[in-house]
Protein backbone atom coordinates (compact mmCIF):
# COMPACT_ATOMS: atom_id res chain seq x y z
CA UNK A 1 0.00 0.00 0.00
CA UNK A 2 2.82 2.41 0.89
CA UNK A 3 4.58 1.65 -2.37
CA UNK A 4 1.43 2.55 -4.28
CA UNK A 5 1.16 5.86 -2.41
CA UNK A 6 4.82 6.67 -3.05
CA UNK A 7 4.43 5.91 -6.76
CA UNK A 8 1.28 8.04 -6.98
CA UNK A 9 3.02 10.93 -5.24
CA UNK A 10 6.05 10.63 -7.54
CA UNK A 11 3.77 10.70 -10.58
CA UNK A 12 1.95 13.80 -9.34
CA UNK A 13 5.22 15.64 -8.70
CA UNK A 14 6.51 14.70 -12.15
CA UNK A 15 3.25 15.72 -13.84
CA UNK A 16 3.15 19.05 -11.99
CA UNK A 17 6.73 19.85 -12.98
CA UNK A 18 6.23 18.75 -16.61
CA UNK A 19 3.00 20.70 -17.07
CA UNK A 20 4.65 23.88 -15.84
CA UNK A 21 7.61 23.50 -18.18
CA UNK A 22 5.30 22.80 -21.13
CA UNK A 23 4.18 26.46 -21.13
CA UNK A 24 7.76 27.62 -21.72
CA UNK A 25 9.35 24.72 -23.57
CA UNK A 26 10.41 25.54 -27.14
CA UNK A 27 9.54 29.22 -26.83
CA UNK A 28 11.52 32.42 -27.30
CA UNK A 29 10.78 35.81 -25.75
CA UNK A 30 11.86 39.34 -26.65
CA UNK A 31 12.37 41.28 -23.42
CA UNK A 32 13.79 44.57 -22.18
CA UNK A 33 15.96 44.46 -19.07
CA UNK A 34 16.64 47.55 -16.98
CA UNK A 35 15.58 49.76 -14.12
CA UNK A 36 11.78 50.09 -13.99
CA UNK A 37 11.39 53.84 -14.64
CA UNK A 38 13.81 53.65 -17.58
CA UNK A 39 12.28 50.78 -19.58
CA UNK A 40 12.32 52.76 -22.85
CA UNK A 41 16.13 52.82 -22.52
CA UNK A 42 16.44 49.22 -21.28
CA UNK A 43 18.62 46.71 -23.08
CA UNK A 44 16.95 44.20 -25.39
CA UNK A 45 17.47 40.49 -24.82
CA UNK A 46 16.09 37.24 -26.19
CA UNK A 47 15.21 34.49 -23.73
CA UNK A 48 14.91 30.92 -25.02
CA UNK A 49 13.60 27.79 -23.37
CA UNK A 50 14.51 24.55 -25.11
CA UNK A 51 15.09 20.95 -23.97
CA UNK A 52 14.78 21.97 -20.32
CA UNK A 53 17.47 24.65 -20.69
CA UNK A 54 17.23 28.44 -20.37
CA UNK A 55 19.37 30.80 -22.45
CA UNK A 56 19.65 34.58 -22.33
CA UNK A 57 21.27 35.75 -25.60
CA UNK A 58 23.00 38.70 -23.86
CA UNK A 59 24.26 36.53 -21.01
CA UNK A 60 25.50 33.91 -23.46
CA UNK A 61 27.46 36.61 -25.31
CA UNK A 62 28.94 37.70 -21.96
CA UNK A 63 30.22 34.19 -21.19
CA UNK A 64 27.36 32.68 -19.18
CA UNK A 65 26.39 29.13 -20.13
CA UNK A 66 22.83 27.89 -20.60
CA UNK A 67 21.26 26.43 -17.46
CA UNK A 68 18.27 24.38 -16.46
CA UNK A 69 15.11 26.11 -15.35
CA UNK A 70 12.34 25.25 -12.96
CA UNK A 71 8.66 26.13 -12.85
CA UNK A 72 6.08 26.49 -10.13
CA UNK A 73 3.03 25.20 -11.98
CA UNK A 74 1.15 25.65 -15.25
CA UNK A 75 1.44 29.22 -16.54
CA UNK A 76 3.09 30.29 -13.32
CA UNK A 77 6.50 31.32 -12.16
CA UNK A 78 9.87 30.09 -13.43
CA UNK A 79 13.48 30.62 -12.40
CA UNK A 80 16.99 29.87 -13.58
CA UNK A 81 20.55 30.53 -12.34
CA UNK A 82 23.31 31.25 -14.82
CA UNK A 83 26.94 31.07 -13.70
CA UNK A 84 29.82 32.98 -15.25
CA UNK A 85 33.44 31.94 -15.53
CA UNK A 86 34.43 34.69 -13.09
CA UNK A 87 32.08 33.44 -10.36
CA UNK A 88 29.24 35.85 -11.11
CA UNK A 89 25.75 34.37 -10.71
CA UNK A 90 22.72 35.77 -12.55
CA UNK A 91 19.34 34.64 -11.26
CA UNK A 92 16.31 35.08 -13.51
CA UNK A 93 12.79 34.87 -12.00
CA UNK A 94 9.73 35.44 -14.12
CA UNK A 95 6.04 34.85 -14.61
CA UNK A 96 4.12 34.15 -17.80
CA UNK A 97 0.64 35.44 -18.52
CA UNK A 98 -0.52 34.55 -22.01
CA UNK A 99 2.01 35.98 -24.47
CA UNK A 100 3.61 38.30 -21.91
CA UNK A 101 6.42 37.75 -19.45
CA UNK A 102 7.87 39.84 -16.63
CA UNK A 103 10.20 39.37 -13.73
CA UNK A 104 13.52 40.23 -12.10
CA UNK A 105 17.18 39.60 -12.80
CA UNK A 106 19.57 39.59 -9.85
CA UNK A 107 23.30 39.65 -10.53
CA UNK A 108 25.67 38.70 -7.73
CA UNK A 109 29.30 39.34 -8.69
CA UNK A 110 32.18 37.33 -7.29
CA UNK A 111 33.12 40.31 -5.05
CA UNK A 112 29.63 40.22 -3.46
CA UNK A 113 28.18 43.26 -5.27
CA UNK A 114 24.48 42.78 -6.02
CA UNK A 115 22.40 44.48 -8.73
CA UNK A 116 18.74 43.84 -9.41
CA UNK A 117 16.89 44.69 -12.62
CA UNK A 118 13.39 44.15 -13.92
CA UNK A 119 12.40 42.73 -17.27
CA UNK A 120 9.25 42.48 -19.34
CA UNK A 121 8.43 41.43 -22.84
CA UNK A 122 6.45 39.27 -25.24
CA UNK A 123 6.62 35.86 -26.79
CA UNK A 124 8.53 36.04 -30.04
CA UNK A 125 6.18 35.82 -32.99
CA UNK A 126 3.09 36.73 -30.89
Amino acid sequence: MRLLLVLALAFLIYAHHSLGMEVLEETAWEVRVGRAPFFPFAKKDTLSFERGRFVSARSLAEGFAAAGYGTAGPGGAWSSRLKGRDGTVVEWRGTVRGDRMRGTVTMVRADGAVKTYKFRGRRRGA
